[in-house]
């Protein structure tokens, strides 16, 4: 039995523990309050925002009078879109749950109300069965109870594996067996990305807002292609990228061979007036891991999360986030399409880019701003969407991952971004991985911090120009060839001037930027 004093000094301690994981939590909940107090006292509220930048006369299907859709499946967004025959005209898509693409069948199970008596409940459990051609289909919400069968390769290209594909390169995967058996293959492979494509692609015509309704709005394994468009908004959603089943490997890109997807989380094809904001795009459930490694790398089925290319003009991405992708923002598709020249004027701003490998964004012939982005990367090699550095590689023939990559007459201006690059024992971070050329030589920074200091962008991006520039001088020498124009160029920091096509306010205070990781995307 206790004494009085022995039970007066435990009383004591429990009174100070008490109080000391009090101010512990208040401490952290107070820390997280302030921080969306923080922010939300420089950006205003998913409800009150408008686009600024060069997408700012974006206003998508937002008229009186547009007609409007709530969908539940990817047959009612297909719907909603065709817009009962006239695709062009102003409409509103609201998002409903989780929609997802490569559905083969569907058991929804209804559980009727337990009995008083308790009898077994596999009894009382009804399933329906529907295939995803049933029109049925259409009628069922992923907030049901449900058993999901998904199509494979096969099921779009039956005889297709990817196995019997891989066979065909042979060990090392740098030679592909010309027989009869591993051609039609590839004529598979061909005819089932076609068949994929047309099954999860949605086309997103003239005069379109498409917005989330709350947390749940999610497209999954749904290629949004924003293909020949004027005025579309897309916001308030999260977007897990599709993935090709139909990849393809191709030994000859880069040093030692590259996978290349084709299908996009959201693409903007030769569209003007775009805004997208408040959206979430990753690679989600299905990482890079999930199909495994070949010929030294990760059987990749992700293309892109957001692309721009082909002539793409007037965009606005803003308060997104992207995380766990590799390729992530490609603007300009190629450096022969000299018909982008004079396009792609794209302003990015308050976006965070998460675990994501490259193109953060890369950028041909366009003049992009970016401004309160806040970048995160590691060189940990358990993370598979780890960035190794051109510093780390220092050899300019291979392919190094970058935030910025400036491409081909690109013009970039950069204000106010956070880079954070964590390195390990093994591979020490470097500034280096924060701007990249591949041919560009006009960039400008100011104000940007890497891992908490002040640090030299544009020299960075100089000497980057300088070294990619000679290799490549060298390379057409011993080969015959003529160089670019791009390699007669000089280096300029003078970029243009975004206030003299907008006006815009950008946030100084880097704690605000540092602050961005913390928000949850989309927010409401």
């Amino acid at each position: 039995m206790l004494s009085k004093k022995n039970f007066q000094f435990i009383f004591n301690l429990f009174i100070i523990f008490f109080l000391t994981e009090n101010i512990v939590f208040s401490r952290n909940v107070n820390s997280k309050f302030n921080k969306r107090a923080l922010i939300s006292s420089y950006i205003d509220s998913p409800k009150n925002r408008k686009p600024i930048g060069f997408g700012r006369n974006t206003i998508g299907g937002d008229i009186e009078n547009a007609t409007v859709y709530n969908v539940y499946n990817l047959e009612e967004f297909f719907e909603a879109l065709d817009n009962q025959g006239h695709p062009d005209n102003p409409k509103i898509i609201y998002v409903n749950g989780k929609i997802q693409g490569n559905i083969k069948k569907i058991t929804k199970i209804n559980k009727r109300d337990l009995p008083i008596d308790g009898n077994d409940i596999a009894d009382l459990v009804e399933e329906n069965v529907f295939n995803v051609t049933d029109s049925l289909i259409k009628k069922i919400s992923f907030e049901d109870d449900l058993q999901i069968e998904y199509m494979t390769e096969s099921d779009y290209a039956p005889g297709y594996t990817i196995d019997a594909y891989l066979a065909c390169f042979g060990e090392d995967g740098m030679t592909w067996e010309d027989s009869e058996e591993c051609n039609h293959l590839e004529e598979l492979r061909v005819q089932g990305h076609y068949t994929q494509r047309d099954a999860v692609m949605l086309n997103v015509g003239n005069n379109t807002s498409i917005y989330g309704v709350d947390e749940k709005s999610h497209l999954q394994d749904i290629f949004l292609n924003i293909q020949r468009a004027d005025q579309v908004i897309v916001r308030h959603l999260t977007v897990d990228t599709p993935r090709d089943f139909f990849s393809e490997w191709d030994p000859t890109d880069g040093i030692h061979g590259s996978w290349n997807a084709a299908f996009t989380g959201i693409a903007i094809e030769n569209s003007t007036n775009v805004w997208i904001d408040n959206v979430h795009i990753t690679d989600g459930e299905h990482s890079v891991i999930e199909a495994g490694k070949k010929f030294g790398s990760y059987i990749e089925l992700h293309d892109g999360a957001l692309d721009i290319w082909r002539g793409a003009d007037y965009v606005t991405i803003s308060n997104c986030r992207f995380s766990n992708h590799q390729k992530t923002m490609l603007i300009g598709s190629s450096d022969n399409m000299k018909t982008d020249i004079g396009k792609f004027h794209i302003t990015l701003y308050n976006n965070v880019f998460e675990n994501c490998k490259e193109r953060l964004p890369r950028v041909r012939f366009g003049k992009v701003h970016v401004f309160n982005n806040y970048y995160y990367s590691t060189t940990d090699s358990e993370n598979p969407y780890n960035s190794l550095s051109s510093e780390y590689y220092n050899d300019p023939n291979v392919f190094a991952n970058y935030f910025i990559g400036l491409g081909v007459e690109c013009d970039i201006t950069s204000q106010y971004n956070y880079f954070v690059y964590q390195g390990t024992e093994e591979i020490p971070d470097s500034p280096s991985i924060v701007v990249y050329s591949y041919g560009g030589y006009t960039f400008s920074d100011i104000g940007s911090l890497y891992n908490g200091h002040t640090f030299e962008p544009e020299r960075l991006a100089n000497e980057s120009f300088e070294i990619k520039k000679a290799a490549r001088i060298t390379k057409d020498t011993l080969n015959g060839k003529n160089s670019p124009a791009w390699t007669n160029a000089t280096f300029t920091n003078e970029s243009f001037d975004p206030s003299s096509f907008y006006e815009y306010e950008v946030i100084e205070d880097m704690e605000v930027i540092a602050s961005l990781a913390e928000r949850t995307i989309p927010e409401f």
